[in-house]
């Protein structure tokens, strides 16, 4: 057997068929109960030696038939890359060795930035003070990056947002970006040291949080104990209800978006886009990342779906999924680009499904099950009423 590019694994419910995907030979179609452990090894086997990520891929079929070359057709038929699991990842993408585009390097477009905002009173830094570390990742509206402060060598996560036809950065001023900093003021929550601003753009620099975020977590661990994960949902409880009583609503949470410190307690983030824009343009903004980046989708709200502007409720939805994913090891509503319509299944009626104890060894309390159906209904005022008592149920209860 040549070399494995990628591999493919059905996500239907009692199927453990996976294929080899070998470009230089052809597909191979296994089927087997040590599945998952056999990809694990895989994974970093091929991260060891290639220095990034085994791309694999889920589909929602018993048969992966369709998905395999033969030695009498060798034409390539992985899935699309819409089926790649995100959650396959060892690392975050931006931490695999990758060739290096100028249009990567933020610094290379700044030019003359004004410093706008700065936590620490009497602030000299400028932005020309800092350097390119490494490109993180990247939404519709925003780009992560690490950057270093070349005289303490100090490092920060500056979050780049663009302007665009909902968003007017050159019209946010350093009252607006403090403003919102003093209601953001808790353990949990992340708030910037440095705020630039320059045309077009806007530059946001946070502490580095050593921890990491749940995403890598979860690509490292797939599913936790449930202490553990009442450790970290006890926190984004709080967190939220903070944020919420403030006015602020993330709109974006999911396992990128909540960051450890190095004690391992949450950060969220919630300077995104959202902060900045006003009323309508924040229910186009919903409708556009809906639209653009479908691994977001299955953390968005039946509303967010349907282009409305749900608020804070929407914020207790995406958390819902987080924690079936912390303790299943994938989200609920999980299909590649057919998403839409397993959530439609379940908003006609069906439950949500939970693997067979026995035969996955994954154990969901009736507790864990309880506080998802909470978050998880169909019926607004209901999950407005999860959300008052959600740090009171006995199974967030930190």
């Amino acid at each position: 057997m040549g070399a494995v590019d990628a591999v493919t694994k059905s996500t239907a419910a009692g199927s453990f068929e996976f294929v080899f995907h070998i470009s230089s030979e052809y597909d191979y179609r296994f089927v087997g109960e040590l599945r998952d452990e056999i990809i694990q090894t895989l994974k970093e086997v091929y991260l060891q030696v290639r220095s990034c990520n085994l791309p694999v891929y889920g589909v929602p079929k018993s048969s992966l038939k369709q998905f395999v070359s033969n030695k009498s057709d060798r034409e390539a038929k992985r899935p699309e890359e819409s089926f790649r699991l995100a959650t396959e990842n060892l690392v975050a993408e931006a931490e695999t060795k990758r060739e290096w585009n100028e249009e990567d390097d933020p610094f290379r477009e700044i030019g003359a930035a004004a410093r706008i905002y700065s936590r620490a009173k009497g602030c000299e830094k400028e932005i020309s003070q800092f350097r390119l570390v490494r490109f993180v990742s990247k939404s519709v509206h925003e780009r992560i990056f690490v950057v270093e402060h070349v005289a303490t060598a100090k490092l920060f996560r500056m979050k780049e947002l663009r302007k665009d036809f909902l968003l007017d950065t050159d019209k946010v001023t350093g009252e607006k970006v403090e403003t919102e900093a003093k209601k953001c003021v808790h353990p949990f929550v992340c708030t910037p040291e440095l705020v630039f601003r320059a045309p077009g753009r806007l530059y946001l620099l946070f502490e580095i949080t050593n921890g990491g975020d749940l995403l890598a977590l979860l690509n490292k661990h797939k599913r936790f104990p449930e202490d553990r994960a009442q450790f970290y949902v006890a926190q984004i409880v709080i967190a939220l209800e903070h944020l919420h009583s403030q006015g602020i609503v993330l709109r974006d949470l999911r396992p990128e978006t909540v960051y450890f410190d190095s004690s391992g307690y949450i950060k969220l983030d919630p300077f995104s886009t959202y902060m900045f824009v006003e009323g309508e343009e924040k229910r186009r903004l919903v409708t556009a990342l809906a639209a653009n980046l479908p691994e977001e989708r299955r953390y968005l709200a039946p509303e967010a779906l349907a282009g409305e502007e749900a608020g804070a409720v929407a914020d207790w939805w995406a958390l819902g999924v987080i924690v079936y994913q912390m303790l299943v090891g994938i989200p609920p509503f999980f299909a590649g680009e057919k998403d839409k319509e397993t959530l439609r299944r379940f908003m006609q009626g069906k439950s949500v499904p939970y693997p067979d104890p026995v035969r996955y060894h994954i154990m969901v309390s009736d507790d864990a099950k309880d506080f998802i159906a909470r978050v998880f209904s169909l019926l607004i005022p209901s999950r407005i009423v999860a959300r008052q008592i959600a740090h009171q149920q006995a199974w967030v209860r930190p």
